[in-house]
């Protein structure tokens, strides 16, 4: 039964402390005492709960909090009576784990049980926030073309998650491409044609995310020397920053440079990758040039930064272990917000004997050994940020107790991603933990080294119990060992269940890919299929997307010529084999924005003859009108009367640059072309600049 409460009023009013502790480095404070430190029996002083309330947990987020009592006889075990439909578990040092349920009040009741059977117990309420993680995504819509037989370099970007991000080509489509964990994808320019090419990003959370993209390779014919890099991407203030320029045509390899950073202090590699600080926020014109074996061409980028809009957080992730009776400080770091910074000490520094400056810094003489969970806060004139981290402090030379694992057992493996951790105490720290199965088959789980942390996958892992051995061993070598079952819990597999809730738009003049995922089902690689696709008129289109020649990737295709503007309705389903599931989907195929296509630079002019060119664009009306906006020459952008037109020798519509021999001088110019379409009524203006060489 979940019991919430609806208002402040209504929750138990318990005043005690609470010591909110997250496990990480180095264990050592299980114990019987249900807390950090082992504690004597105190004779005749009652069994209580001195905890007084649960830290607030983050729907969805992994949660660890510590319960502790007093009194009565140890040792103590410990259980939830009732966790209130929040799924946490307690072990007997009083360690509650679980992943947060979804927001809201949860009422939780706790029961302690001493050595003489005695029991307290405690009520309080758990409070859950909603997640404000940012869901890790790829951000790039496109990738840049390539040239057939040309070395290809692009960044695919993501944000979100957790970094850091690694990245992994689920299909190259034949082009042979490869990708690094920073994004960059680089290989040599396949066959001219057109290659769908999914990628997949994974954050530090094994969160991931994938996208399909439609990589152009053009011909190997040569074309002259530009920069096909038109904009930079955004950057924001005080970040590290990296983009790769692109050049196109031309002969033998590039050699970039950069004439004018703008003030920007941005540095640009002779290979084209553009990196640095983001400078403060505002807008930077960047001059940069590349070099082939014949010429040099160059191009002022607008750079975009926007201001700082990091959260205020703190970094620091843990703490310098202390000594008895030795003096310790210790400064703890943040980031984001706005400084300057104050820092408080929420719980935990009195334990441990230390006091903590409003400017960060942690300091004073321990009396006492053990493991302490500090909550601290920072605070800026708008916000604030906690964290909770341990402080170990060892023991005075020579009073260190022998080295144990004082874990007795390790929970079930009842989700699909399994943690766990053991701990240790006495030796001489820090420890270094091993582990590994000792039943064939396995589980597959690994130990972290530095924490005795123990995680794993179970998706492939069947009902039934594993034998898993950790052993740890501290800075003076001595070694303790103990043998463990984990147990994976029976039950049926979940039917296959479509995961995708919608479809991307499709554009009528572009080949359309996405992918469709499921969830569930006994096979990793289910069957998908188009049943049937439906017009906004009720009647069936025999030319809609399909799953192609391997239906159990998911990727959803649909030709370029087969694309109609309008609304469909497509009918998929998913098959293992075993079990199968069918949705409607909306699909709505929309008409290509107007824009020019003609590629930079235009075809070189010749003194003394006519120049012709006729320029391209794609989408809008049947008929388009052109004109010249400006002719400038490319390094003083001075205007000049007689350049190129679409008013002689015919007329303006079919797109045919126009420039008498009589007004052609040498040099190297810069025309502006404007396009305008009428599509239905709709008037759409496009305009691009294009590079002219006259010689």
């Amino acid at each position: 039964m979940i019991t919430k409460f609806a208002t402040l009023s209504s929750r138990l009013a318990v005043l005690l402390t609470f010591v909110f502790a997250v496990v990480a480095c180095g264990g050592g404070g299980g114990g019987s005492g249900g807390g950090f430190l082992g504690k004597p029996d105190e004779e005749g002083v009652e069994l209580a709960i001195t905890t007084a309330e649960l830290p607030e947990a983050s729907d969805g987020a992994a949660y660890t909090a510590l319960v502790e009592a007093t009194g009565g006889q140890e040792p103590y075990s410990w259980v939830i009576l009732d966790d209130g439909g929040a799924g946490f578990d307690i072990n007997e040092e009083g360690f509650i784990t679980g992943q947060a349920p979804q927001e809201g009040e949860y009422g939780v009741t706790i029961q302690v049980t001493d050595n003489a059977n005695t029991t307290a117990k405690l009520s309080t309420i758990l409070s859950v926030s909603a997640d404000t993680t940012e869901s890790l995504a790829v951000i790039s819509t496109a990738l840049p073309s390539a040239q057939n037989g040309i070395q290809y370099t692009a960044l695919v970007e993501a944000s979100g998650g957790e970094q850091p991000y690694s990245w992994d080509i689920l299909n190259d489509g034949g082009t042979s491409l490869s990708i690094n964990d920073e994004g960059f994808l680089s290989g040599t320019g396949p066959a001219t044609g057109e290659y769908g090419v999914t990628l997949q990003v994974s954050d530090a959370l094994d969160a991931t995310d994938v996208a399909s993209f439609i990589f152009t390779s053009v011909g190997d014919a040569i074309q002259p020397l530009s920069i096909a890099t038109a904009t930079l991407p955004n950057a924001e203030e005080g970040k590290a920053y990296t983009a790769i320029l692109q050049a196109a045509g031309g002969q033998g390899d590039y050699m970039w440079m950069m004439s004018d950073s703008g003030g920007s202090g941005l540095q640009l590699r002779d290979d084209g990758i553009l990196s640095g600080n983001a400078p403060d926020e505002g807008q930077y014109a960047l001059t940069v040039e590349v070099q082939d074996d014949t010429r040099t061409v160059s191009e002022i980028l607008l750079l975009t930064v926007a201001a700082d809009s990091s959260p205020l957080t703190i970094t620091s992730s843990s703490l310098p272990g202390g000594t008895v009776k030795v003096s310790y400080a210790a400064v703890l770091n943040a980031s984001g917000g706005e400084e300057p910074y104050t820092w408080r000490l929420v719980s935990g520094g009195g334990q441990s004997g230390l006091s903590l400056s409003t400017g960060g810094i942690l300091s004073g003489t321990p009396t006492i050994p053990g493991t302490f969970g500090v909550t601290f806060e920072v605070s800026d004139r708008t916000s604030k940020d906690q964290t909770a981290l341990i402080l170990t402090v060892a023991a005075e030379a020579g009073a260190e107790e022998p080295l144990q694992i004082t874990t007795g057992s390790l929970p079930d493996a009842s989700r699909v991603l399994y943690a766990a951790a053991v701990e240790a105490k006495g030796g001489i720290k820090p420890y270094t933990w091993t582990g590994g199965d000792t039943s064939d088959p396995g589980t597959g789980f690994d130990v972290t080294l530095s924490t005795g942390s123990i995680t794993g996958n179970t998706n492939n892992l069947l009902p039934g119990q594993y034998g898993y051995t950790v052993t740890v061993r501290d800075s003076a070598g001595d070694v303790d060992t103990r043998a463990y079952v984990i147990t994976v819990p029976g039950g049926d597999q979940a039917p296959i269940k479509i995961l995708t809730e919608t479809l991307p738009d499709a554009v009528d003049s572009l080949t359309y890919t996405t992918i469709l995922r499921a969830v569930g089902g006994t096979d990793q690689s289910p069957d998908w299929s188009v049943l049937e696709t439906v017009k906004e008129d009720g009647t069936i289109y025999a030319n809609g997307p399909t799953f192609g020649p391997t239906p159990n990737t998911g990727i959803l295709f649909w030709s370029a010529q087969d694309i109609i503007a309008g609304n469909y309705t497509l009918t998929i389903e998913v098959t293992d084999g075993k079990s199968s599931d069918v949705k409607d989907f909306s699909l709505t195929a929309v008409t290509a924005p107007f824009r020019i296509t003609t590629t930079n630079p235009l075809p070189s002019a010749t003194v003394g003859i006519d120049y012709t060119n006729t320029m391209t664009s794609t989408g809008g009306g049947t008929t388009t009108k052109w004109s010249v906006v400006s002719t400038v020459t490319e390094v003083e952008g001075t205007p000049i009367p007689n350049g190129p037109s679409f008013a002689a020798p015919g007329d303006d519509s079919t797109g045919e640059l126009f420039w008498a021999a009589s007004d052609i001088v040498a040099g190297r110019y810069r025309v502006t072309i404007e396009a305008s379409s009428i599509d239905n009524g709709v008037t759409s203006i496009d305009q691009k600049t294009l590079d002219l060489q006259a010689d």
